[in-house]
């Protein structure tokens, strides 16, 4: 069917966990913003030894990708023939720990992260000004790695219901969560990246996930529907894989270069 990479979050990654979907997934990146996934500067000394004190190694290695800023050279080792892309760890807060020579340094303040470094410094609230402008950075610095055509968005939103039609608490912070995600979608559509999942009526939430309750953690049938309308992409863009004979991990050099 197709090898698959995960930049985003569990609200993707989980839904292969269910069997029969026929996918490689070959590679999985997340508690990162884009505002910091694609910068250059490692995160300072304190910051990356405080990273060493999350007990998941899971968790731990995300982390110290994201502090690393090893993203970029991940992706250039390519072994995929798309890029699953969602935006839901864009919930996250930026650390500010200081710009040098032009370049930002930030970092993503995942919840196992803020907890580990008790962080004091500076911080760029999600939805802000600033994050978003770091966000658009990010993506173009993405798109120089990955050309939008080998980019499948899934369009994620919160989910105000679970599957019996009743409502999550605080529905002001999902409605106010879900208008910062659409603004997101629409600019990566503006950018090129045309591939996408949408959840006519909106996903269901589960109320026993096995991470426990929270509006991106899905109920099964809304992943049944992800990896369904994955599935329906990837077929239809077979065709060109195979005139092309490649995947997106050969001549990754010769991806497009041009702002967004």
């Amino acid at each position: 069917m197709g090898r698959i990479f995960i930049l985003g979050s569990c609200v993707s990654r989980d839904a292969f966990e269910l069997p029969g979907h026929g996918f490689e997934l070959s590679g999985y990146l997340a508690r990162s913003s884009l505002g910091s996934a694609f910068l250059t500067r490692p995160a300072p000394a304190p910051m990356l030894a405080a990273a060493t004190e999350i007990k998941s190694p899971f968790q731990r290695r995300m982390v110290e990708t994201d502090l690393n800023k090893r993203a970029s050279s991940v992706l250039r080792r390519g072994g995929f023939d798309f890029v699953l892309l969602d935006l839901i760890d864009e919930r996250f807060p930026l650390a500010d720990f200081g710009t040098m020579r032009g370049e930002p340094g930030l970092a993503t303040l995942s919840l196992e992260f803020a907890r580990a470094s008790r962080w004091r410094g500076r911080r760029i609230a999600p939805g802000s000004t600033e994050h978003v402008a770091a966000w658009r950075r990010g993506v173009r610095r993405l798109l120089r790695l990955v050309p939008p055509g080998r980019i499948i968005l899934n369009k994620a939103f919160w989910a105000g219901r679970f599957e019996d039609g009743k409502s999550l608490p605080e529905p002001e912070k999902i409605a106010a969560s879900n208008r910062h995600l659409a603004t997101m979608y629409a600019f990566l559509a503006r950018a090129g990246i045309t591939k996408a999942i949408d959840y006519p009526g909106g996903p269901r939430a589960s109320p026993t996930h096995r991470w426990g309750v929270a509006p991106f953690h899905y109920s099964e049938a809304t992943y049944r529907w992800m990896l369904d309308e994955l599935a329906r992409i990837c077929c239809a863009d077979n065709k060109a894989l195979e005139e092309s004979g490649s995947s997106i991990g050969m001549g990754l050099d010769g991806a497009r270069e041009e702002s967004v």
